[in-house]
């Protein structure tokens, strides 16, 4: 590690960016919610519907890949009790694509290995892999209200690790803003 390593101040920086994750996976899963709701997806045109989607999985999977840059800046400092509820939520996001569907589909609108547009058929295909076939589950394994107990959605270890690294190292509200 470096000469001028800080522990405490990395935990700072961590705690910082886990609750940042933490409103941008509650938002765009419970936005969704909100949407597909019964008093307001009459009132949404499909068009609309379908580009509140996209955009709220395009943000969702931007996060998600943070989470992987997160983990592996940030892991030495984990407390001992949350690594491996961390490392699972890091692989699970590599094996899902999420981090190619970030750098490949969500940033760009060609393929860099065949230099051409994405075609639909190609984007649903990282879509489904990403989310593994099935939206709602994709989006509860992410946030589930009614069950964000740790380690059981990336809410909930999103949440516990924030709040470990906030005992552990003494980290203050006036310090993450």
């Amino acid at each position: 590690m470096p000469k001028d390593f800080d522990p405490r101040e990395r935990a700072v920086e961590a705690t910082r960016l886990l609750n940042s994750f933490l409103v941008d996976f509650i938002v765009a899963t419970r936005g969704l919610e909100i949407f597909d709701s019964p008093a307001i997806a009459p009132r949404v045109t499909q068009r609309i519907a379908i580009g509140l989607n996209r955009m709220a999985i395009s943000h969702l999977s931007i996060c998600l890949a943070k989470w992987t840059e997160f983990y592996r800046s940030y892991r030495a400092i984990l407390p001992l009790d949350v690594r491996s509820a961390c490392l699972k939520v890091h692989n699970e996001v590599i094996s899902r694509g999420i981090v190619d569907f970030r750098n490949k589909v969500i940033g760009h609108i060609a393929d860099d290995d065949t230099k051409r547009p994405w075609t639909a058929a190609e984007i649903d295909e990282h879509f489904n892999r990403m989310i593994a076939g099935n939206r709602e589950d994709f989006l509860r394994w992410i946030d589930n209200p009614e069950a964000n107990i740790f380690p059981h959605s990336v809410v909930a270890i999103t949440e516990h690790v924030r709040d470990r690294l906030r005992t552990d190292y003494g980290v203050r509200d006036d310090e993450i803003g």
